[in-house]
């Protein structure tokens, strides 16, 4: 598995573009958390079904309504 690091900028500009996504209400009705911290990660990963990718990502996105 590749463990290259997502850079900070491709981070922003994902971000950004989920801000100005089309939404039913026009309101972004969501927040979204960038989780960096590896052991925050592994908390994670339990509720996530176990997903490795949740573990092994650089910044794990959690969409939260």
């Amino acid at each position: 598995m590749n463990k290259e690091r997502v850079s900070g900028d491709k981070i922003a500009r994902i971000l950004e573009a989920a801000r100005l996504a089309a939404t039913s209400s026009s309101l972004q009705p969501f927040e979204i958390f960038v989780i960096k911290n590896q052991a925050v990660k592994e908390k994670i990963k339990p509720v996530g079904w176990n997903k490795s990718v949740i573990t092994d990502c650089s910044h794990l996105l959690v969409f939260a309504a």
